[in-house]
């Protein structure tokens, strides 16, 4: 009976951190570039890139809450453009699914940047990028329990909930976002963005008006190596965000460690690297992760640990990632 009592408690803060949280996240935000920031849209190293980031979270509590993202983004016109500036074009899909309730929102999002190189040698850039796009949002309310269902001696799952079978919306949604990132040598890197999401505010409601909040997203990260000859690179990222009266604080920070340097000249070696980091979600969660570089791939892994009230119940098990 106490556990029942617990699962209940649990399930009802799950219910109404779902109402009020209007967007999903990522513990490892800062390996899904292009749902952190429009900016960072081509500012990488290379041809092209795809991104595929996975979640699920509290399921040791109720019906996990899962969320599937999958981005391609690639610089354009590089060899049009005077100097080192660049255009860069991207889409990223994503895929949020909560709980009992079959709540899913599919998002469709196309991004566009420019980047300014600010000195002439690729140290110093200057970067802005903007999103638009679709989303769609439906819910099933047959896999839910009602009142109407209980006959007042035990729940019959046959009996009409009164509450009908869900629905589907549509919508169309902007964001915008300015970045820099500086190279004051080989061995230390900085960058920091600023990105506003859902500039419009768009309905999401199914029978009334529920307009998303705007989002403020602010991060930083830092690429700094540990002694002039060292393959130990520290790797420290913050991030605020911001949207209606919902804050989110997460600090964190990982140490690469080179296992084979790429050859910068004959090209025979690729790169190999391994990377070890953890962060702290304010009041939610602690969190470890685990990254591994090879060439132009990589893989990352990430555990939640549950600090908050949800604890009791989730028994401190809070999510799973990939990257």
């Amino acid at each position: 009976m106490k556990k029942n009592t617990l699962l209940s408690i649990a399930f009802a803060a799950v219910s109404g951190l779902s109402a009020v949280a209007q967007d999903f996240h990522y513990t490892l935000y800062h390996m899904a570039p292009l749902t952190l920031n429009p900016a960072n849209t081509g500012a990488f190293t290379g041809d092209i890139r795809i991104v595929n980031n996975y979640r699920m979270q509290w399921f040791t509590v109720t019906t996990p809450f899962k969320t599937l993202s999958a981005g391609i983004d690639a610089p354009i016109f590089k060899k049009k453009m005077s100097g080192s500036d660049f255009f860069a074009l991207g889409f990223v899909f994503n895929n949020d699914k909560i709980g009992t309730s079959a709540l899913k929102t599919n998002r469709y999002d196309l991004s566009f940047a420019f980047h300014k190189d600010l000195d002439g040698q690729k140290s110093n850039y200057f970067s802005i990028g903007f999103q638009t796009g679709l989303g769609q949002q439906s819910i099933n309310l047959a896999s839910m329990s009602w009142d109407a269902q209980y006959t007042g001696l035990q729940y019959d799952p046959t009996l009409p909930s009164l509450e009908g079978a869900g629905g589907s919306i549509f919508w169309f949604d902007h964001s915008a976002g300015i970045s820099f990132t500086g190279t004051g040598n080989e061995r230390f890197k900085n960058a920091v963005g600023i990105a506003y999401h859902h500039l419009t505010r768009p309905n999401i409601g199914f029978m009334s008006d529920d307009r998303l909040y705007r989002k403020l997203n602010i991060n930083w990260n830092a690429q700094v190596a540990l002694g002039a000859n060292s393959n130990a690179i520290l790797i420290p990222n913050l991030l605020y965000s911001q949207q209606g009266p919902n804050r989110l604080i997460n600090a964190g920070a990982g140490v690469k460690y080179m296992l084979q340097q790429r050859s910068r000249y004959t090209g025979f070696k690729d790169e190999k690297s391994i990377t070890f980091g953890g962060a702290y979600r304010l009041k939610d969660a602690a969190s470890a992760y685990l990254r591994f570089d090879y060439a132009g791939w990589g893989v990352g892994f990430n555990y939640d640990f549950n600090v908050s009230e949800l604890s009791l119940a989730s028994k401190g098990v809070g999510a799973l990632e990939f990257m």
